[in-house]
């Protein structure tokens, strides 16, 4: 159940902050908020990392409400990580060519103007932290434990193509745990196909993976879709 409470609260804030905001912003704080609810409730420990950041819409957001339903509790409030080539799109390959708008360099944010914006929103900056670089370059083991990232309470994945959300759940895996929610920006697009782009890379990492199962669990505007994660294992 929704906490409507709690989103107009988020949306007077953000408004009052001139954050631009429409349709698809209020479908993205919708689910955030029922997604970070969740995780409150079952006190759910874990790190938030968002792949594909562009210009810190979703980041804002976030920041807002975990501002709103963390203070004065005795959970840890999470540290956000936020993953970007901040080149825009990589060039697609594959069935990634097939939809119409993913292109090389779609989506380009220079990385000073996300922190300039994330600073004029108020962004709590102690608690976000921005890797920038292409995905295959810099998600090693060795960024992991430089980042101390354990495990993540929420992984939003936007990156829209089906090599880079590979890329992004491979090394996301050692942090993928009971409870953690895995969303997906881009699930309906190229037609929602299940054999294409994220939709056909989460297919695949689920079958190489027999210990986690995931319970679909929000959907939001026309495009996303979210899943909690039970792992057998952990």
């Amino acid at each position: 159940m929704i906490d409507y409470g709690l989103m107009r609260g988020v949306r007077r804030r953000l408004t009052a902050k001139r954050f631009f905001y429409d349709y698809e912003y209020d479908e993205n704080l919708r689910h955030f908020c029922k997604c970070l609810q969740f995780i409150r409730g079952n006190r759910i420990e874990g790190d938030i990392l968002e792949f594909g950041v562009f210009r810190g819409a979703t980041l804002i957001i976030i920041d807002e409400i975990i501002k709103r339903i963390m203070n004065g509790e005795h959970q840890k409030s999470p540290q956000i990580y936020g993953f970007d080539s901040f080149e825009g799109l990589p060039e697609p390959k594959g069935k990634d060519t097939k939809h119409p708008e993913f292109r090389r360099g779609k989506y380009r944010c220079t990385k000073e103007d996300l922190l300039q914006r994330l600073r004029k929103a108020k962004v709590n900056i102690e608690k976000v932290h921005i890797v920038e670089g292409w995905y295959e370059d810099v998600l090693t083991s060795d960024l992991r434990k430089q980042l101390g990232i354990k495990k993540a309470s929420l992984i939003d994945i936007d990156c829209d193509l089906y090599q880079s959300t590979v890329t992004a759940l491979n090394w996301c895996e050692p942090s993928i745990g009971q409870g953690t929610i895995i969303s997906f920006d881009d699930w309906y697009c190229y037609e929602g196909r299940p054999d294409h782009g994220e939709q056909h890379a989460f297919n695949q990492f689920l079958a190489l993976h027999p210990d986690i199962t995931a319970k679909p669990f929000s959907e939001y505007s026309w495009h996303g879709k979210s899943f909690i994660i039970t792992r057998n294992s952990r």
